[in-house]
């Protein structure tokens, strides 16, 4: 943290129209965040975590740009995202990554491993041609612990896990420097979980990776991030040291997390 920031967020506010009320043409105004500001470090894993409604996946589709935000400010090595236009919002999106929830959603069932990995670079103009691309691909998938025969294979022929490992080779594949995670291992088996946290953090080490880490469970966000952010209403209820936070929480969104936490009292 005595480096720059890799992420500085401040004032970002997002509210969504929605219609209601007893008349048909009557619309009410829905705030789901409400100036949240706080900064990334490189190198750094940040949690977020908070409960239902509490806004944590709107602020990593806002940081993406994928949501655009109401007002505020996404600096991204001291440039502002919101500032930019989609052609260059897309140029900076191979640098600022994000892994979805649902592994069987985020892959296109009608084309192989290979293809869809190999497309993503294609997109993004990396590596000198299709060959060398190939072979980035095929090291990846041992890297992730698949195999390169799984190269030809389709989506359907994958388990949940392996499908996991399918989408962080292929965010590898592009160089990103920071790795947003969606409830990345939500959907997951436990067992398989800690493996890809595992992975995760093997990748974090090896290439200089910081990520942002959503999630509702705050057991999974104490043991793989530095830091938790606890989101409640749109609001940051509370920010610190993973230890700091889940053995003395402050804020009583943070208590009720942890409540629900089985064995843990607060």
């Amino acid at each position: 943290m005595s480096a720059a920031p890799l992420l500085e967020v401040t004032g970002l506010s997002k509210s969504f129209t929605a219609r209601g009320g007893l008349f048909a043409g009557s619309r009410n105004s829905i705030t789901v965040l409400e100036e949240i500001g706080f900064s990334v470090y490189p190198g750094e894993s940040l949690g977020i975590v908070g409960g239902s409604g509490s806004g944590k996946t709107t602020l990593g589709r806002s940081i993406l740009q994928l949501i655009r935000p109401g007002h505020g400010q996404v600096l991204y090595k001291g440039r502002d995202l919101c500032a930019l236009s989609e052609g260059e919002m897309r140029g900076q999106r191979r640098f600022v990554q994000l892994i979805f929830q649902d592994p069987y959603a985020s892959l296109n069932p009608q084309m192989t491993v290979g293809r869809a990995i190999l497309e993503a670079m294609q997109v993004h103009g990396v590596g000198a041609d299709d060959r060398d691309r190939k072979k980035q691909i095929l090291a990846l998938l041992e890297r992730v612990d698949l195999s390169a025969e799984h190269f030809g294979r389709y989506p359907h022929q994958f388990s949940g896990g392996q499908r996991q490992r399918i989408v962080i080779a292929r965010t590898m594949a592009l160089g990103p420097e920071l790795v947003i995670c969606d409830e990345s291992v939500s959907a997951l088996d436990v067992s398989v979980q800690a493996q890809v946290l595992n992975l995760l953090n093997d990748l974090k080490d090896e290439y200089g990776l910081t990520y942002l880490f959503i999630s509702h469970d705050l057991n999974v966000v104490r043991y793989f991030c530095d830091r938790i952010m606890v989101l409640d209403k749109g609001r940051i209820a509370e920010i610190g040291p993973s230890p700091t936070v889940y053995a003395d929480p402050q804020a009583e969104a943070t208590k009720r997390l942890l409540a629900a936490i089985p064995g843990r009292s607060v």
